[in-house]
């Protein structure tokens, strides 16, 4: 993506749930819909491809919110550069 100047990203889960489930909790989505450990391992590939990209190349909107609550947490407030 960086390759097409893409430097904004969200990357959403398709989770559908059942049709009857009140939730997406065990056996609640349906079989097409990826699996907590499917996105767990994304997420993991992801942060490793974005640490080697370069965070200050590309924004990365789920990252971008943790650090941003981390930051917030210790009462630091990050500045944009």
């Amino acid at each position: 993506m960086i390759e097409h100047n893409f430097s904004d990203l969200q990357f959403i889960p398709c989770a559908e749930i059942q049709s009857g489930s009140g939730s997406a909790t065990e056996n609640g989505v349906t079989p097409e819909s990826v699996t907590q450990k499917q996105n767990g391992q994304f997420l993991v590939e992801l942060l490793d491809s974005w640490f080697e990209i370069g965070v200050e190349r590309v924004r990365i909107r789920w990252f971008d919110n943790l650090l941003q609550m981390f930051w917030i947490s210790f009462g630091v407030m990050p500045t944009n550069s």
